[in-house]
């Protein structure tokens, strides 16, 4: 016991020290300064503020990022899919500038309230829904949640049925959840693990650039952002949670894409949304990662325009 606390005791210093100096994170307000061109406003939800952008004309597409990013990711798919919708991206409780919830609540049923309360502020009766990674997954919750709403869903790399702590691959959120050095990853987040875990997340490494480490580091480093990181994936995501039934019973459209050089979310996964969902279609991408929106922005886009304006 002596022994391990004389081993122990030395990094846990170090880790109380690292919080007192660098763990408070920044502030909303300073990132909004930052990157205020690439939002639209917030919507106050309760007791917190949802940060979002709305931009084109025609139905409207809301798009869900996944864990420990931002609306940032679907700067190309706004581009490209405005003069047919009305995209609306948001950041979700927990991340990017709307970040932690004040109650600490990161619950399914908060992230649907959530997401009813922004289609309702917005006046959005019908929407189709695309998300990836863990916004997949909260794509096909919602439309089972509001089924008279959500007329089509577009699944990008979904989480939702690899939900054990050991389907967890990348190194960065293997630390997130270790039960020690994740408090280490509260305080201390440099770039190089953010960079890492990009490069992980993409086919083609050589196309994380500079700026998209930095947008990325800067907005997991909101105040509260990197506690919450690590509470939804523990509680929300890989909490062993069995939602094949769930998934089975969706009846509407779905189309799922997937990159086949996928380093987090196996492609059998893709194949199983397919073989689960009996209205679904299935397009993979031998160029693509865990994120082709961001990769392969031109045929993602272009593919998933075909599939909403199909009848």
């Amino acid at each position: 016991m002596k022994k391990g606390l004389k081993i122990f005791l030395p990094l846990l210093v170090f880790i109380a020290i690292i919080l007192i100096i660098d763990g408070k994170g920044k502030s909303a307000d300073a990132l909004y300064e930052k990157y205020a061109q690439d939002y639209s406003g917030s919507i106050q939800v309760d007791d917190m503020s949802v940060y979002y952008k709305k931009s084109g004309n025609g139905p409207t597409l809301l798009l869900i990022h996944g864990v420990a990013s931002s609306l940032y990711t679907w700067e190309s798919w706004h581009e490209a899919l405005s003069d047919n919708f009305t995209v609306v991206s948001i950041d979700l409780p927990a991340f990017g500038l709307s970040g932690p919830h004040p109650d600490e609540d990161y619950s399914h049923d908060m992230y649907m309230h959530t997401i009813s309360s922004v289609l309702d502020q917005l006046n959005v009766k019908e929407v189709y829904v695309a998300g990836n990674s863990f916004g997949g997954m909260l794509c096909w919750m919602y439309a089972l949640h509001d089924k008279e709403r959500v007329k089509k869903i577009v699944l990008i790399d979904a989480a939702g049925l690899n939900t054990k702590r050991n389907d967890i691959h990348d190194p960065g959120f293997k630390l997130a959840t270790h039960p020690l050095f994740k408090y280490l990853t509260h305080a201390i987040t440099p770039k190089f693990l953010i960079e890492r875990s990009l490069k992980n997340a993409y086919a083609d490494p050589s196309l994380v650039t500079k700026e998209k480490v930095s947008r990325y580091h800067d907005v997991l480093l909101r105040k509260g952002n990197r506690q919450a990181f690590s509470k939804v994936l523990l509680e929300t995501i890989h909490n062993g949670e069995d939602h094949r039934k769930k998934i089975a019973s969706i009846d509407i459209p779905v189309l799922i894409l997937w990159g086949e050089k996928e380093n987090m979310i196996p492609l059998d996964m893709a194949r199983e949304y397919h073989d689960l969902i009996s209205n679904s279609k299935l397009i993979t991408y031998p160029d693509g990662g865990h994120i082709p929106m961001e990769e392969i922005p031109k045929q993602t886009s272009y593919d998933v325009k075909k599939f909403l304006l199909s009848e």
